[in-house]
């Protein structure tokens, strides 16, 4: 048995302005997600905007470790040589 206690939402997009409804399912799961906000976009605008949108660096905007296979990867498609890091006393 479904427990949908909120109602569904009709919106306008901010991008298009075409009507959307934002269903009492979706707001549970974001609720439970805990997204705070209602979508300002359509599904199509922000889809659209997702693959326009340039790609972020792996973790939280830091490059990926030296000799990661993300980095190994990214360096033979740059052609970008590293330093091996020295170790040693500090």
């Amino acid at each position: 048995m479904a427990r949908h206690t909120l109602p569904d939402l009709t919106l306008a997009c901010l991008n298009c302005g075409q009507a959307f409804v934002f269903t009492a399912g979706e707001r549970e799961l974001l609720h439970l997600r805990g997204v705070q906000h209602t979508p300002e976009f359509c599904a199509a605008c922000a889809r659209q905007a997702s693959l326009l949108a340039p790609a972020r660096p792996p973790g939280n905007g830091d490059p990926a470790p030296l000799g990661s296979a993300a980095r190994v990867a990214d360096d033979q498609r740059t052609g970008q040589q590293h330093a091996p890091r020295q170790r040693g006393l500090a």
